[in-house]
């Protein structure tokens, strides 16, 4: 739709300057206002990312009441980056959450840090954080366990797979849309890079597909059993989605 909304504008404007009522200076001037006034307004410009910020926090929800704690806490952890969209309460409770259960205490203290400091949260609320914080970080010092590290794709340096972003270069990982997790490249295995098929698919059998609608990425192995994209709910491959080989 954005796409549609900026090539109308341009047959607008291109058509006005085709018939004499706008001089050349006139027409560029306007093609250079409205892109401006396009490029400054953040819906226009990631028309997906409020569908993605609802959509991670389902998918969250999901994995904690199934029990799969430690996918829950990934997807949780990608919810920060859009404090623009969601309200700092519901951001990061549920990373305190599920941080919580997969004992990150540190990341779990960050969470609480920024629910006790948030002007958003009334004090009330702000005051039932802090004790709660209190009873568990007296047990609990703030320390992550060791866990699993990939180097990021841009500067080679280690971090943990559970990182939206590289602490290092800040990099912004891309994340799959099925489970949330954060993509490395050593996990697509060129399925990237396959060529895309007739039924809106990008990629191959193994690795990382892209929804040919909305764009984004998944794991195969999240979406055999799909139908739809996950997030655009775009048909997706029938016989792609049924395919048992890695």
């Amino acid at each position: 739709e954005v796409e549609k909304f900026k090539k109308q504008t341009l047959d607008a404007q291109m058509t006005a300057a085709t018939m004499g009522t706008m001089t050349t200076a006139q027409t560029v001037q306007s093609l250079i206002t409205q892109d401006q006034s396009v490029a400054s307004d953040k819906a226009l410009e990631s028309p997906w990312r409020g569908a993605e910020a609802y959509h991670l926090y389902l998918v969250a929800q999901r994995q904690l009441y199934e029990g799969h704690n430690e996918q829950a806490m990934k997807t949780a952890l990608r919810l920060a980056d859009y404090e623009d969209i969601l309200d700092t309460q519901t951001i990061y409770s549920i990373i305190a959450l599920t941080t919580y259960y997969m004992k990150y205490f540190l990341q779990c203290s960050k969470a609480f840090i920024k629910l006790e400091a948030s002007p958003d949260i009334s004090e009330e609320m702000r005051t039932k954080f802090s004790d709660l914080a209190l009873r568990i970080f007296t047990r609990n010092p703030p320390r992550d366990p060791r866990g699993r590290e990939i180097p990021c794709p841009k500067c080679n340096t280690k971090m943990h797979d559970y990182c939206v972003f590289c602490p290092s270069c800040n990099y912004r990982l891309p994340f799959c849309v099925a489970s949330g997790r954060s993509i490395f490249p050593e996990e697509r295995a060129g399925g990237m890079h396959a060529p895309e098929d007739a039924a809106g698919v990008l990629g191959g059998p193994s690795g990382v597909t892209k929804c040919r609608c909305c764009r984004h990425r998944m794991y195969t192995s999240e979406v055999r059993k799909l139908r739809n994209c996950p997030l655009c709910h775009s048909r997706l491959d029938a016989a792609y989605s049924n395919e048992t080989k890695f």
